[in-house]
C-alpha cells in the first residue's frame, strides 16, 4: 500500500489528536451521547476498569473525592459504570484536560494499524479515528487480516479525502 507520507511520531500524535478533536465535539460534563456509555472530553468513556490510572497518567489534578469516584467506577460492573459516572462524577472537563485524556487513550485504537505495520502517516490516523466510533472497533475486529486489507485501502482512500478536508478546516499534517 502506498501511504500519503510518513510523519514523525510527534507529528502523527498531533495529527491524530487534531483529527479526533476536530471530528468529535468536546463534551464538558459527563453524559451519555446515545451509545450507552458515560462520555466526557473528546470521547473519553468511563466504561473501563482503569480510570484512576488513566487520569493519573494524564496529569490531571484530581481531588480525593474525584479519585474515590473514579475508583468506584473502576470497581463497578460494566452495566453500572455509565449510570455511576453520570450521576456522581461532578467535574467539568476543560479542552486541555480532554486532550490529555485523549493522548492517554487513543493508542488502544492503533491495534489494527500496528498489526499491519503501518508507518506513522495519515492513513493509520484515520483508522484510529474510525475505530473510535461506537461500532468501529468491533466491526474492524470481525475482519480477518486478509479481509482487512481492502478495508484499509478504503480507509486510505477516505484518508486522502479527509486530508484535503483537514486543510480546509485548518488542521496541519506534519
Amino acid at each position: 500500500m502506498k501511504y500519503t507520507r510518513n510523519l514523525s511520531a510527534e507529528a502523527y500524535s498531533n495529527f491524530v489528536m487534531q483529527l479526533i478533536s476536530g471530528c468529535e465535539g468536546h463534551i464538558t460534563r459527563t453524559r451519555d451521547i446515545g451509545d450507552g456509555k458515560a462520555t466526557v472530553g473528546w470521547g473519553y468513556t468511563f466504561n473501563r476498569s482503569n480510570n484512576v490510572a488513566i487520569w493519573r497518567s494524564s496529569g490531571i489534578s484530581l481531588t480525593e473525592d474525584e479519585l474515590g469516584i473514579l475508583k468506584k467506577i473502576d470497581e463497578a460492573k460494566a452495566p453500572k459504570q455509565t449510570a455511576l459516572a453520570i450521576a456522581t462524577f461532578p467535574r467539568n472537563i476543560s479542552r486541555a484536560e480532554g486532550q490529555a485524556l485523549l493522548l492517554q487513550t487513543y493508542p488502544q485504537y492503533e491495534v489494527h494499524a500496528d498489526g499491519l505495520n503501518m508507518p506513522f502517516s495519515p492513513e493509520p490516523a484515520f483508522s484510529v479515528s474510525l475505530s473510535r466510533w461506537p461500532a468501529g472497533t468491533d466491526e474492524l475486529l470481525r475482519h480477518q487480516r486478509v479481509k482487512f486489507r481492502p478495508l484499509l485501502r478504503h480507509t486510505a482512500g477516505l484518508g486522502k479525502i479527509y486530508v484535503k478536508q483537514t486543510y480546509k478546516l485548518g488542521f496541519r499534517i506534519g
